[in-house]
């Protein structure tokens, strides 16, 4: 059998004017260069993809102004859709006029730039909620589709705001019978030609007249038509991230009930390579459903990743299982001597894929690969259980040791201690007599491949010698010999095992039982602690019919933990072990191997400041959808009152939106109000800018 123990998959347009402007001021608009439309091909490079951006040209912008004066002095202008349009305006002007600042001009720098279209995305939420059905709705409507992409930095996103803004439009002009499907792309293409809308009709999904796939550029959405009319759901979306992207689809039955599933393969680029993040949606629920994927590494997520180079391979029908292969390469091309393969397989059992083995290959050397390291790596992994041991020692070489002295008794050293860990004695001996091969005539450098060779050749007789020899050596896992240590604890008793455990040389510093899982069976848990090391290791004892797992969980500043149930997640129990840390027991299914997942606090809870700007955000997608604006202004105060709005900058955020709701309440004076507490305490925020165009001196 593969060797489980190794799971670990490493595991990111503006429409033309349609309304003549009939005052006399003139703020241009922000204009973008064309950008070629794009093809998908089956396997996109990360470099392939250019991302269109704006050509930005100078244009007047308000000038940041102290404020000199009062509330009293000022009241609301009366408000028409030319006004919204300026104020729209206004903010791609501001976008103009920082596009070359030098703060913008890095990556991240642009991803900085980006975030700032969430003002234009604003203002034109506001004009639309105003002035739905002005003469310059639909421009805006086309406007804020570019400007949320652009604004939401978050790359392959199920929440990506584009993806419902978009789905709401198709499905609206397809729905009035203003456009038909087969002129959908063209209808896309003579509003927003930056992007390209790509439709692909598949086989219908039971239950539907017709199923679409939908692509625009990094992005991907379905459509479904029933005899009610047509469903359009956004599924995904990488639409203008500040790095390279792609994104391609595939459909394939994974799950073995006669129906594809829609597979999405969206590429990322990092500083020096690219990999691929993989969904897979349930296109027999409406909406379609994400499928979530189980390994050792995540416990449960609803995507998987592959490195570059990567495919996903549906499995075929005669393995008598339904799931999937992701083929990638597990290594940095640009580190390790030799081009390696991996091979994960996910079964589908039932609710979810599962990992269940990982292979991998060495591959014959090629043009930059390091041939004589290769050949040998090769001609040594007969075994495929080997091979990913020999991988990781060539790259432990590489990185750690002086490689050409290196890469031959490290790979013979840790297929020693690996055979060792499975209890191959003989085996396990003749590869550390084979380092004593690489004994230097200079003994004072001895490697310490060779000093732990040595040790092992000395001390390791029996099975259940390993992990006490291996305590003796620096350069030995401790923590796999640990694991080793099941193959001896047939016993559930726990004084029995506690006895065992230290006779073979455990220092056990705690003990105890606790039902983990929540099967209603406990586990034993001990703390051990190794001479000199100040922290104590947390590991949990499973028994099953057919074999004892040893499990290490976490180091801990205490040799006794209280244990906490914290919460549960996909039916199992999260335990909390410290102030910060939990984790979670799991057992796969298929192949009966327990797994711990580590997981931090901090991904369920929320700051209070973290709570109080998800309340504001709320509040405001709360006043643009049209709801009550009293319940909008009941939060911003609430949260004014709850917070220091000042420390996390976003105080500019509250006062203009108050006001707004304000306005919408038909309450003027506390708008002004609000709209001059803004001006005055933040006049440099873009905030004050959109305020500032809402507010007339009285005598004007």
């Amino acid at each position: 059998m593969k060797r489980l123990l190794l799971c670990n998959l490493a595991a990111f347009m503006l429409a033309a004017c349609v309304e003549t402007r009939t005052v006399s001021t003139n703020v241009p608009g922000l204009t973008f260069s064309p950008v070629p439309n794009v093809t998908a091909t089956k396997r996109p490079s990360a470099t392939s993809t250019s991302k269109p951006r704006h050509s930005p040209t100078h244009v007047p912008t308000f000038t940041p102004a102290v404020f000199d004066g009062d509330a009293g002095s000022y009241r609301l202008k009366e408000w028409t859709a030319i006004d919204a349009d300026l104020l729209v305006d206004q903010v791609m002007s501001n976008l103009h006029a920082i596009a070359d600042d030098p703060l913008y001009s890095s990556v991240y720098g642009y991803a900085a730039y980006l975030s700032e279209f969430d003002y234009l995305s604003l203002a034109l939420q506001e004009a639309l909620l105003r002035f739905p059905n002005a003469g310059l709705s639909e421009k805006w409507r086309w406007d804020l589709g570019h400007s949320l992409a652009m604004g939401y930095v978050i790359p392959e996103s199920t929440e990506a705001p584009e993806l419902m803004h978009y789905a709401n439009m198709i499905e609206g002009v397809l729905n009035s019978g203003d456009v038909d499907i087969e002129n959908l792309a063209y209808w896309f293409d003579t509003h927003q030609s930056e992007l390209k809308l790509e439709l692909e009709e598949i086989t219908p999904i039971p239950g539907y007249i017709s199923t679409y796939i939908v692509h625009i550029w990094d992005s991907h959405f379905v459509i479904f038509e029933t005899n009610a009319g047509y469903q359009v759901h956004g599924l995904l979306s990488s639409l203008y991230f500040f790095r390279e992207t792609g994104a391609d689809h595939q459909l394939a039955d994974l799950t073995g009930d006669g129906v594809p599933e829609l597979i999405l393969d969206y590429t990322r680029s990092t500083c020096c390579t690219y990999f691929h993040t993989y969904k897979v949606y349930d296109l027999t629920v409406n909406p379609p459903k994400l499928l979530r994927f189980r390994s050792c590494s995540t416990n449960e997520m609803e995507w998987i990743v592959g490195n570059d180079e990567s495919n996903l391979v549906p499995l075929i029908a005669d393995t008598g299982f339904s799931g999937f292969i992701v083929e990638d390469t597990p290594t940095d091309p640009v580190m390790h001597p030799c081009t390696v393969r991996r091979y994960s397989t996910y079964r589908w059992i039932g609710d979810v894929f599962e990992w269940t083995e990982s292979s991998h290959e060495i591959k014959p050397p090629g043009k930059y690969d390091e041939k004589e390291i290769c050949e040998f790596a090769r001609d040594i992994s007969s075994d495929p259980e080997d091979t990913h041991i020999i991988i990781d020692a060539l790259f432990e070489a590489e990185m750690t040791y002086d490689r050409v002295e290196s890469y031959r008794p490290a790979v013979l050293f840790r297929l020693g201690e690996y055979h060792a860990s499975k209890g191959d004695v003989d085996q396990a001996r003749q590869y550390f007599q084979d380092v004593m091969t690489f004994v230097p005539k200079n003994t004072e450098s001895i490697s310490p491949w060779v000093q732990g060779a040595e040790v092992f050749i000395q001390d390791f007789h029996e099975a259940e010698e390993f992990y006490t020899v291996c305590k003796q050596v620096e350069i030995c896992d401790s923590k796999e010999a640990m694991k080793q240590l099941g193959n001896v604890l047939s016993l559930q008793d726990i004084g029995a095992v506690i006895e065992t455990l230290s006779t073979h040389g455990v220092h056990i510093r705690g003990y105890g039982e606790y039902d983990f899982d929540g099967d209603g069976n406990p586990e034993i848990w001990i703390t051990k602690q190794e001479s000199g090391e100040p922290a104590y290791e947390l590991w949990i004892i499973i028994h099953s019919p057919d074999r004892s797992s040893v499990l290490y969980v976490d180091n801990l500043q205490v040799a006794i933990p209280n244990f906490t149930a914290y919460s549960a997640r996909y039916g199992q129990p999260i335990i909390q072990i410290d102030a910060e840390t939990l984790f979670q027991l799991n057992t796969f299914e298929f192949t009966g191997m327990p797994f711990i997942t580590l997981m931090q606090k901090k991904e369920f809870e929320e700051t209070s400041e973290e709570l109080q700007l998800r309340l504001l955000d709320k509040a405001v997608e709360g006043l643009f959808k049209g709801d009550d604006p009293a319940l909008s202004l009941e939060i911003f105060q609430e949260t004014q009152m709850a917070t220091d709005c000042s420390q996390d900058n976003w105080c500019d955020k509250l006062y203009y939106f108050s006001g707004l709701a304000h306005e919408l309440m038909g309450e003027d004076n506390l708008a002004v109000e609000a709209y001059v507490a803004l001006w005055e305490q933040y006049p440099e925020s873009i905030y004050a800018t959109m305020a500032r165009m809402k507010l007339v001196p009285i005598h004007d």
